[in-house]
């Protein structure tokens, strides 16, 4: 799951390389694993509408989630 978010933020156009975006375990309610993706943008405005850009991945037992093909710009 990591490395799928990890995918999605450095396959975005405006998530800079540099300082790395990153992936942390921030929780476990009941069980589930919450995770939440950090990562850089050029532009503070922007932030928000990147945010929305990128997908909310909620897996079910047994389904392997498949990350999405990047935007095209």
């Amino acid at each position: 799951m990591r490395d799928l978010l990890l995918g999605c933020l450095r396959a975005h156009a405006e998530v800079l390389s540099e300082p790395a975006p990153g992936v942390y375990l921030t929780g476990a309610p009941e069980g589930a694993l919450e995770l939440t993706a950090v990562s850089a943008v050029a532009w503070a405005r922007h932030a928000f509408k990147i945010k929305s850009e990128l997908p909310v991945v909620r897996p079910r037992r047994g389904h392997r989630p498949v990350a999405p093909a990047p935007a095209s710009r």
